[in-house]
């Protein structure tokens, strides 16, 4: 399922071109036409708009819908008519950068697992 947007986009001689200066300043906007065809085409979690985002990797832009359980849904803007395309496998770094709270909870993890393996190290010093 595809939404065409019709602010940002420009001609240029034949071809229609997206400024994406002004997609970010649309952040919103495309997050909500994300939302929009994420139920149309059958969704059935509720994407939480804090958490959801336009973002750039590797020089192409996504739209990406995440809730408390993660990425539910990742929309690729083609740059040329800001198409919004539902993606069926997405960038690696889109799942990696999807929520600060369990890239927290990872953290901690591995400070705790770094604490215990230090203990142990000096137990076995003072043996």
């Amino acid at each position: 399922m595809s939404i065409k947007l019709s602010k940002s986009i420009k001609r240029q001689g034949d071809r229609k071109y997206t400024d994406f200066r002004q997609v970010k300043g649309d952040e919103p906007e495309l997050v909500r036409h994300s939302i929009a065809a994420y139920f149309r085409a059958g969704g059935l979690d509720q994407p939480d708009g804090d958490k959801s985002s336009a973002e750039k990797f590797q020089g192409k832009y996504y739209t990406v819908l995440r809730n408390s359980d993660g990425v539910l849904a990742v929309y690729r803007i083609r740059a040329f008519d800001a198409v919004l395309k539902r993606l069926r496998r997405w960038p690696s770094e889109i799942e990696k950068a999807a929520d600060p709270a369990r890239e927290l909870q990872e953290y901690e993890r591995i400070v705790k697992e770094c604490e215990q393996r230090i203990k142990a190290l000096r137990a076995q010093l003072t043996r």
